[in-house]
């Protein structure tokens, strides 16, 4: 929680899944489909994603997004900020169809998940990006988490 309130740079898949993973070990049982049903009820919003809730429990001003516009607003402000070839927007079309899925990506899933792996995974992407790959998903991560 501290990592999307006060550090959303930090941002990663793996911190993805111990958020989840601590929260569905609270007495509560807060599983995210608990936590959606429950959001749901009180503010009246379907299919906000968890980092919304999150945040949105810890300080009501903050938005509430659905997983497809935090990721748009998140690509729109990568998308501003940078230069990229028809290639490399093709691979960010593909990354964004898996962050709205995932709400975090790393490298490791160029060669695991097929929408990406069936482009030439990791490997391909890599050269696409000139090697800057890692740091484009770091700076995604840290857009998807803001």
């Amino acid at each position: 929680i501290g990592i999307l309130l006060d550090r959303p740079r930090d941002w990663s898949a793996e911190v993805l899944q111990e958020l989840r993973d601590k929260l569905q070990a609270a007495p509560q049982r807060f599983t995210e489909n608990n936590l959606r049903q429950a959001h749901e009820r009180h503010y009246q919003q379907a299919l906000v994603d968890i980092i919304s809730m999150v945040k949105r429990a810890a300080r009501k001003e903050e938005p509430l997004y659905t997983a497809e516009q935090r990721v748009q607003r998140a690509l729109t402000r990568i998308l501003s900020s940078h230069e990229f070839s028809e290639a490399e927007r093709n691979w960010l079309d593909r990354i964004r169809v898996h962050l709205i899925e995932n709400l975090s990506i790393d490298p490791g899933d160029f060669d695991l998940i097929p929408a990406l792996s069936s482009h030439g995974g990791l490997t391909r992407a890599q050269r696409e990006f000139g090697g800057k790959l890692n740091e484009l998903l770091n700076e995604i991560n840290g857009e998807i988490a803001a």
